[in-house]
């Protein structure tokens, strides 16, 4: 369980980082 929840933060936090690059 613990690393589905650190996977699923993982890929929240890249996929903001992305969303935070095509929004700059």
């Amino acid at each position: 369980m613990p690393e589905n929840c650190y996977f699923i933060v993982y890929c929240f936090r890249m996929t903001a980082c992305q969303v935070g690059n095509v929004v700059l």
